[in-house]
């Protein structure tokens, strides 16, 4: 499999044997050190034959706007969901936090971004009050990323007749907290105080996973 630089542009092929099956591997990139982030699954589809580019390659390259990076220290968020005026609301409240924010309408979509860049901040919005197909697929890909990304993560998810205090509710759906739709406009008051309280729980976990290290191919 070829791969390609995103901040000098040199590239590089990988043994397809290297490739694991699932997850987020980095490769770095001998020319400038930056990290070229791949998410393996998507990299198994990709894998090229003699014959040149599989049509998922070419579907790829021809949605080079969604292979985006960010300038270090940026923060950024992704946004999922079938309620249009919810997300133009939680849209503005996040510019006005200083957050980069992009929308993903698909599973394979976020996890491509993923492949590119550690997104701050998952938010899926949707109008009904039981959880859309579509969203579960996209929060369930949350899980094929490296467990320290996952841990670094915001993730709200919400819906009418969400209740904040419904912690339990919050944790079977695997996010960190679930909102009433209705109540967007806390999102700016509740986002702070969240990942503060995440920051204080995981501070001694990502202390030692950063010590360990990232794994490497080459």
């Amino acid at each position: 499999m070829e791969i390609q630089c995103h901040n000098c542009g040199q590239k590089y092929r990988i043994d397809d044997s290297k490739i694991p099956e699932q997850g987020i591997f980095t490769v770095e990139c001998k020319k400038c050190l930056e990290k070229i982030r791949v998410d393996a699954q998507y990299a198994q589809q990709n894998i090229t034959s003699e014959k040149g580019y599989t049509p998922i390659a070419q579907e790829a390259a021809e949605n080079r706007h969604i292979m985006e990076t960010f300038i270090p220290g940026i923060k950024t968020s992704l946004l999922a969901g079938t309620d249009e005026l919810a997300l133009d609301k939680i849209t503005q409240t996040l510019i006005s936090m200083e957050y980069e924010t992009r929308r993903v309408a698909s599973r394979d979509e976020m996890l491509t971004r993923f492949s590119f860049h550690k997104y701050d901040m998952l938010i899926l919005c949707q109008a009904g009050d039981k959880p859309d197909a579509s969203l579960m697929s996209i929060n369930s890909a949350l899980n094929s990323l490296p467990p320290e990304n996952r841990r670094n993560m915001f993730v709200a998810w919400l819906f009418r007749g969400a209740d904040y205090h419904d912690t339990m509710k919050a944790f079977t759906l695997s996010v960190d907290i679930i909102l009433n739709v209705d109540d967007v406009g806390r999102l700016r008051e509740l986002i702070p105080i969240v990942l503060d309280a995440k920051h204080k729980r995981y501070s001694l976990l990502n202390d030692c996973a950063e010590k360990l290290g990232e794994y490497r191919l080459f």
